[in-house]
């Protein structure tokens, strides 16, 4: 996530793991908003309105997993 990146929420059909690995992030969940840093981990519905934002000059790495309840083939 790239120094003053921000975006409007949106939604995924499936549960979120995040990992950080660097930076800070702040990250809306709903109608609250926590702060994150390398080493912290998230986890969430994402069917719940979300965004992370991050209002530094450093670039924040995080690993994402997104857990789907069902298998989706392609």
């Amino acid at each position: 996530l790239q120094p003053g990146a921000e975006r409007e929420k949106l939604t995924t059909d499936a549960f979120e793991f995040k990992y950080f690995l660097e930076g800070t992030c702040e990250y809306a969940i709903g109608e609250e908003t926590v702060t994150l840093g390398a080493g912290d981990l998230l986890f969430f519905d994402g069917r719940i309105p979300h965004v992370p934002q991050n209002p530094t000059d450093r670039d924040v790495r995080m690993l994402v997993l997104y857990l789907y309840d069902e298998f989706q083939s392609t």
